[in-house]
């Protein structure tokens, strides 16, 4: 009994050591797995943002907000400037997290990647037109004194230019607008940032057209004098556009995305991020921001 009784207990020493063991390599095998999880990239193609970042002085609605959503995450990322060529290359790797700031979410873009809740709100994108342009017909309009078609309105001025910039999106409907406009009427701007550089291109008298957001336009109009221009809403565009986080579909952009987003629903009740907009915005612009972020405080998936 009492060798028995020796054997069942080496037995059990040596089954309680090899779980033990197992148990140990199972936790250094995770602490070496989570120490070995790349960080995110976090891409922007504005390059002035890195300056923005080392001196927390935002120059619009965008990189304010962009500023309050970014702080207080853990987990591990880095912040990198690409051209916007190099930034879409990297956004299509499988092998790192690649999220992308500043972006809009399209259909066509949610096939390929994830976005956060939306990080910044402005108001749409107008049709910009030179002061000299003859005036626009009024069967053009609709009855909220919009312009109905862009691609139709190209046609009233056939040798007219539309100047927008390559690698760009300005939504769903206005893409498909734009791809149907004659080649010899547009001019795509290679561009290496999102600085709206067609909205610059346009203020120096390079094309008649442009699709911008105003704060675009009235970012670069001190640059230039005497700029005469007038202004159009366009149908079938949404009131408000929204700013997010774009990333590739890996499982650590996913975390990295469910806490940017606590931390921008924390925001979306706070005073600094009303003020962030409001600091930049057109006045008139004010009352529908602050209706849409407390619209998206209660339904996010607006």
């Amino acid at each position: 009994m009492y060798f028995k009784g020796l054997i069942d207990a080496k037995r059990i020493g040596s089954w309680f050591v090899n779980i033990s063991i197992a148990v140990l390599l199972l936790f250094f095998a995770s602490a070496y797995l989570a120490k070995a999880a790349p960080a995110v990239k976090v891409t922007y193609a504005y390059e002035a943002f890195s300056e923005i970042m080392r001196t927390g002085k935002p120059t619009g609605t965008a990189s304010a907000t962009a500023l309050l959503a970014l702080t207080n995450i853990t987990l591990e990322h880095s912040f990198e400037y690409l051209p916007l060529a190099r930034m879409q290359s990297q956004m299509e790797r499988i092998d790192i997290p690649v999220c992308s700031l500043f972006s809009l979410k399209t259909k066509p873009r949610q096939s390929q990647f994830i976005f956060s809740i939306p990080m910044a709100f402005q108001s749409s994108q107008r049709l910009f037109v030179q002061y000299d342009v003859p005036e626009i017909p009024l069967h053009m309009f609709n009855e909220h004194n919009e312009i109905e078609s862009l691609s139709e309105l190209m046609l009233i001025y056939p040798r007219s230019k539309l100047v927008t910039s390559a690698g760009i999106s300005h939504g769903e409907y206005l893409d498909r607008e734009i791809a149907k406009i004659s080649e010899q009427q547009l001019s795509i701007h290679p561009s290496f940032d999102t600085n709206a550089m067609h909205a610059k291109m346009f203020l120096w008298g390079r094309a008649n057209f442009t699709v911008a957001f105003p704060t675009d336009i009235e970012m670069h109009q001190n640059e230039f004098s005497k700029t005469g221009f007038k202004k159009y809403e366009l149908a079938n565009t949404p009131p408000i556009m929204t700013s997010r986080l774009m990333c590739n579909i890996t499982a650590e952009s996913k975390l990295f995305i469910e806490q940017l987003n606590q931390q921008i629903r924390r925001l979306y009740s706070q005073s600094t991020f009303l003020n962030a907009h409001t600091a930049y915005l057109p006045i008139e612009d004010h009352e529908m921001v602050k209706h849409y972020i407390s619209q998206y405080a209660v339904n996010e998936n607006l």
